[in-house]
C-alpha cells in the first residue's frame, strides 16, 4: 500500500526481455536504494513492483505479461524518468490517499497546459471506469496522488503545482503520452457493494 506521495525520481537503466515479461534495472538516489529490502514493494509509475535485487545505485524488478498488458510498462525506454515511492509503514504520514499500486487502466494525455511552473493536465480514459471518478476526488496518475478538477464520462483534468512537476516524471510528459491510472480504492469497493446488492 502507498500514499501516492512520490519520494524519488528514478531512471530506467536497463531492460531485458524475460519470456513474456521484462527484467528492469532502475537507477535511484542512494538514500532510496539504502532503504530497500529484497522483497519490498516499490511503487514505480503507479505499478506495485517487487524489488528482487539491489546495487549501490540501482534496484531490479520484474514485470509479468499481465502487468505489461494493463500498464505502460511495456513501453518503458532506457533513460526514461520514473516516479518512485516505498511501501507504507506504520510510521508513514498518510498525506495523499490510499494507493494499492494495482493499475486499473491507462489514460492518454490530451492536453498539457503549462504556465510559469503551474500546469493543468487533461487525460482521457475508458468510460467504463467513470463510476469510480468524482469531482474533487482522488486519482493516481503514474502513482502520483492528484485531485480531479473537471470531469466527464471519459475525461478528467488535474491541476499541478510546480513542485509536483519538478519532483515527478510529469515534467517529461507530452500530449499523446499514456499514463497509468488507479482509481480510488474506497470508491471501487462501494461501487461493487452497491452493484452486487442491486442484483
Amino acid at each position: 500500500m502507498f500514499t501516492g506521495l512520490i519520494n524519488a525520481l528514478g531512471k530506467i537503466e536497463h531492460i531485458t526481455p524475460l519470456g513474456k515479461g521484462l527484467d528492469v534495472h532502475i537507477n535511484a538516489p542512494m538514500a532510496f536504494i539504502n532503504d530497500i529490502q529484497i522483497g519490498d514493494s516499490i511503487n514505480v509509475n503507479g505499478v506495485c513492483s517487487t524489488a528482487i535485487a539491489t546495487t549501490q545505485t540501482t534496484f531490479r524488478v520484474q514485470y509479468l505479461e499481465e502487468t505489461l498488458n494493463k500498464t505502460t510498462m511495456a513501453s518503458l525506454k532506457v533513460g526514461a524518468p520514473v516516479n518512485l515511492e516505498p511501501c507504507l509503514t506504520l510510521q508513514t504520514k498518510l498525506g495523499g490517499h490510499l494507493v494499492s499500486g494495482h493499475v486499473d487502466t491507462t489514460g492518454r494525455i490530451d492536453q498539457l497546459i503549462k504556465d510559469q511552473g503551474w500546469a493543468v493536465i487533461h487525460v482521457s480514459f475508458d468510460s467504463t471506469f467513470a463510476p469510480f471518478c468524482i469531482q474533487k476526488g482522488s486519482i493516481a496518475i503514474d502513482g502520483i496522488s492528484l485531485t480531479i478538477v473537471d470531469l466527464s464520462q471519459s475525461h478528467f483534468s488535474c491541476h499541478l503545482i510546480p513542485h509536483t512537476q519538478d519532483q515527478t516524471n510529469l515534467h517529461a510528459k507530452t500530449v499523446g503520452d499514456y499514463v497509468n491510472l488507479e482509481f480510488d480504492q474506497v470508491g471501487k469497493y462501494l461501487h461493487r457493494f452497491i452493484t452486487l446488492k442491486e442484483t
